[in-house]
């Protein structure tokens, strides 16, 4: 099934690739892209919310992708994305070709992996060993809210830290600021009923 999938994605990328002579400038319908579902995991539940269980890539270029609660969310995501980087200077990669991994420096994030793996689980609902994080990774990418707000009382709930005077959303500064204020782990055998147990965004009754 699996190698099957593959020869797919390899045949579309080389139908993309071959198409894309005939345009000189390149929508994302103009990309072969990857959509799959995850299944809710027994351990996700108890975190701040759900674990997104749909995501989108373009094939050969994987760090272009969104992720969300159901495809036509995870399709929005990589448009958003997209239309993000197609309005940067530099040419965008002609579609079906491969697209080499580049990362930015990560020192700061690794100082704080342990908690990083925590953050992104229980603040995003996302797996940290499945997103490109760099020292440079902004909350902003890895939501499509109007503000962090949402994500700020999550903080607030889950390790007790304020990021309201916090002027930047870079994960590596939050990350920081979170060890640095004495909670580098949440306590996770909370009872039944707390509001981080039943998610930051429930209400006691």
């Amino acid at each position: 099934m699996f190698d099957s999938a593959r020869a797919m994605e390899t045949i579309l990328a080389a139908w993309k690739f071959a198409l894309s002579y005939f345009k000189r400038t390149w929508e994302l319908s103009d990309y072969p892209v990857r959509i799959r579902q995850f299944s809710a995991e027994p351990e996700t539940r108890g975190r701040s919310g759900p674990a997104f269980t749909w995501s989108a890539q373009i094939v050969h270029w994987w760090m272009m992708g969104g992720h969300g609660y159901s495809r036509a969310e995870a399709l929005e995501k990589l448009g958003a994305n997209f239309a993000q980087r197609k309005a940067q200077a530099t040419p965008l990669p002609r579609p079906g070709t491969s697209v080499p991994l580049s990362f930015a420096s990560d020192d700061r994030i690794r100082r704080h992996e342990a908690l990083a793996v925590d953050f992104f689980d229980r603040i995003l609902g996302l797996r940290y060993d499945e997103c490109f994080v760099s020292d440079e990774s902004s909350l902003w990418d890895f939501h499509g809210e109007e503000s962090n707000a949402h994500l700020h009382r999550r903080v607030v709930v889950t390790y007790g830290v304020d990021l309201s005077d916090l002027e930047t959303a870079v994960i590596a500064d939050i990350l920081e600021r979170i060890a640095g204020a004495g909670h580098a782990l949440p306590n996770r055998s909370l009872q039944p009923g707390s509001i981080a147990a039943d998610g930051p965004d429930s209400k006691q009754s």
